[in-house]
């Protein structure tokens, strides 16, 4: 039975991503919602709270998932808080 980990360049890339995304996003608001500043200021603590939170969901999705591969059965495990297991019968 081999074992297998996602690669770490995935978790790198989806990281960039997201720092792209919040970015436009926080901008976005900067821009459209400056008439309304309490809006505009809830929106980027809300795009803010978000990001970080993604950066420390993200690498424990990573570190925790696990794939198994067999001559019978591929299997998957994965979660955050609830560990799950997907398996697949060859």
């Amino acid at each position: 039975m081999k074992k297998y980990y996602p690669c770490k360049s995935a978790s790198n890339i989806l990281r960039v991503i997201a720092i792209i995304i919040f970015c436009v996003f926080s901008a976005t608001a900067w821009i459209y919602l400056s008439a309304y500043p309490i809006i505009m200021w809830v929106a980027i603590i809300l795009f803010c709270v978000l990001f970080i939170l993604f950066f420390i969901l993200v690498p424990i999705y990573f570190s925790r998932t696990c794939y198994y591969f067999s001559a019978n059965e591929i299997s998957k495990q994965s979660g955050f808080f609830i560990e799950s297991q997907q398996l697949i019968r060859v």
